[in-house]
């Protein structure tokens, strides 16, 4: 019997378990918190947090396509063996997938998945600069399917406190929020975007990142343990909502995922 007690938080719906019922994959499903280059995954279900190895089915998916190697989002149907181990036997199509954009402008491998938000956390300062043009924002993602970007302007010293932050809404789609780092200015506004289950996909300046992460969380981590090499993580906000810390970005890309009948 499939377990799914408490999943909504994790953005768990009607929608996946008509996946899993479609895939009829024995296990339980979980959601994937980190990763490691060894193939072992940290995943989040109905009984915590459980340490995974690919199974079989999975290592044969994995053979014939590279993308199939679980990332941070993923949602996985988990298998517990009685003598002790965990495994991956199936990663759920995804709904979108987030990739790094390589030299010569070509996709990378799959960072991220299935992902509702992007927020770009950058100084309010470079914000500001471009006040007097019609240029977005640098480092914001180039926009693929229909996934929303919010930008976090984070106030610093040499911005005064309430520093209008300009507004790109009208002509490159995105929401401007302003952050007082010192404060919980900005944080109840971006909590509802999360709308207490969806996953945020974290981008920008790592020391920003890394303090947006702390005040979304209550600077309490969840999961606190994850596989050695697991640098990107998905992180659970209390109250509802998910989310997904990705270091390694750069210049990120998102799209749509084409999702495929079982086979």
């Amino acid at each position: 019997m499939t377990c799914t007690r408490g999943l909504d938080r994790l953005g768990w719906d009607e929608s996946w378990s008509d996946t899993v019922r479609t895939y009829g994959r024995c296990g339980q499903p979980a959601r994937v918190v980190s990763t490691d280059d060894e193939g072992i995954s940290a995943v989040l279900g109905a009984d915590g947090l459980v340490r995974t190895s690919l199974g079989g089915a999975a290592l044969a998916k994995l053979a014939e396509d590279p993308d199939q190697a679980p990332c941070p989002g993923d949602w996985v149907v988990v298998r517990q063996w009685p003598d002790g181990p965990a495994t991956v036997e199936l990663v759920l199509p995804r709904h979108n997938t987030v990739r790094s954009l390589v030299a010569g402008g070509a996709s990378g491998p799959a960072m991220a998945a299935n992902v509702d938000l992007v927020v770009v956390v950058l100084p309010i300062e470079q914000l500001s600069a471009a006040t007097g043009g019609p240029d977005a924002p640098r480092g914001l993602p180039p926009r693929g399917g229909d996934i929303p970007t919010v930008v976090v302007a984070a106030e610093g010293r040499s911005a005064p406190s309430g520093a209008g932050a300009p507004d790109w809404s009208g002509a490159h789609g995105v929401e401007v929020l302003r952050w007082n780092p010192k404060s919980s200015e900005g944080m109840a506004r971006l909590r509802q975007r999360l709308h207490g289950d969806e996953t945020a996909l974290l981008v920008g300046a790592p020391r920003l990142r890394s303090g947006l992460l702390a005040a979304m969380t209550g600077a309490i981590p969840v999961p606190q343990r994850s596989p050695p090499g697991g640098t990107d993580r998905l992180v659970v906000v209390p109250g509802g909502g998910c989310l997904i810390d990705l270091s390694r970005a750069g210049v990120v890309q998102t799209g749509r995922t084409r999702q495929d009948p079982p086979g």
